[in-house]
């Protein structure tokens, strides 16, 4: 799949049905906003992108590249992060509780007053990890 843009995406989303984004290339992307709720974003280049305030709930995000982005404020809720690389992304005031994690990159990322809770977040790969009390760790099980 070839470079999208912003544009690219709103007629996919206005055509209906799943979004199917696998592999694409959105480097730089400014997607705020956008509702991206169950789309399949696997493999998709994401460095740098902007999702903040995004609905990315129940999204596939398998082994996407995301180093840099911006997912302030989005919803990924129950979205599938498995190997995803979140390194040094923003996800400040991110909801992503019941997310799949494992072997989820978030180190250096920007957790400050996300919540995690009912996630399992390998903890080696959080080294660098900025957060605050607003952060919402998983409780013990």
């Amino acid at each position: 799949m070839g470079p999208m843009n912003r544009s690219d995406i709103e007629r996919m989303i206005a055509a209906g049905g799943v979004l199917q984004l696998n592999g694409a290339e959105l480097t730089g992307a400014n997607l705020d906003g956008l509702a991206l709720a169950g789309a399949d974003l696997s493999y998709a280049h994401l460095e740098g992108a902007s999702l903040s305030g995004a609905d990315l709930g129940g999204a596939k995000l398998w082994a996407v590249r995301a180093h840099g982005a911006d997912f302030s404020g989005a919803d990924l809720r129950d979205a599938q992060l498995g190997t995803a690389d979140l390194s040094a992304a923003n996800l400040r005031r991110a909801d992503l509780r019941r997310a799949r994690l494992g072997g989820c990159n978030l180190r250096q990322a920007d957790l400050r007053g996300a919540d995690l809770r009912e996630t399992t977040p390998d903890l080696s790969l959080c080294t660098g990890a900025l957060d605050d009390a607003g952060t919402r760790w998983p409780g013990p099980p």
